[in-house]
């Protein structure tokens, strides 16, 4: 499976494209793909996507987000473990900002015009968020990083 998040949030698997109808269930996942290797409390996630609903509601919509996506990308990948949720990604998994961040640390000239080619176009957009969103921080550096890498290669 490939994942894009540059220019927009795109999944293929098998060159079959797959779509991530609502808007809540692709800022989950964008945000679980931002931040791969962390775990996330419900509750923050529940904020994150409702920011200005604190009620039971919330957490019965978060379910229904979480099992919307879940069909989408596969159970196994979205683990809820208690109060918390983490992304498994399995190897044959590929996303372009992790594919970007990983070139873009070697700092070659090869690796940096690879890393450039991937840059098609600001992050997917995490809309519902009312806090400064780690989705505009992230695209703050890469869009830094992608600025450095194209000075360095000119």
């Amino acid at each position: 499976m490939h994942i894009k998040l540059f220019g927009g949030l795109h999944i293929c698997q098998q060159d079959k494209s797959l779509h991530v109808a609502r808007l809540r269930e692709r800022t989950m996942l964008a945000y679980l793909l931002l931040h791969p290797h962390t775990t996330h409390s419900r509750e923050k996630l529940i904020e994150l996507l409702w920011p200005d609903q604190a009620s039971a509601r919330s957490g019965r919509n978060f379910a229904t987000v979480l099992y919307r996506l879940q069909q989408v990308v596969g159970k196994h990948w979205i683990v809820a473990e208690g109060g918390a949720l983490r992304l498994v990604a399995p190897p044959v998994l590929t996303v372009d900002v992790w594919e970007f961040d990983r070139l873009h640390k070697q700092a070659d000239a090869a690796t940096l015009h690879q890393a450039i080619t991937l840059y098609a176009g600001d992050l997917v957009t995490m809309t519902y968020m009312s806090k400064p969103s780690s989705s505009r921080q992230h695209n703050t550096a890469i869009n830094v990083s992608a600025s450095t890498i194209g000075a360095a290669l000119a």
